[in-house]
């Protein structure tokens, strides 16, 4: 069973990084979880692999030396 999260809720913001990953530690690597999450969740409509991907991506930023903006 995959849990999905319903259309009508609002998408995750740069605050709800702190919940669920320990390694967003800057404003710029929360805005980057948050912007990973949402347009995962609009992409695969399953809230669950959204914040897997979201965390996967910060942990790579992490471990490269932080988050480079374009």
């Amino acid at each position: 069973m995959t849990w999905a999260r319903e259309f009508d809720q609002t998408p995750w913001s740069a605050n709800d990084a702190e919940r669920h990953t320990h390694k967003a530690t800057t404003w710029e690597l929360k805005e980057l979880w948050a912007k990973i999450a949402n347009d995962c969740l609009e992409r695969t409509g399953d809230e669950g692999r959204a914040i897997r991907e979201a965390n996967a991506v910060i942990a790579r930023q992490v471990k490269d030396g932080g988050y480079r903006p374009e």
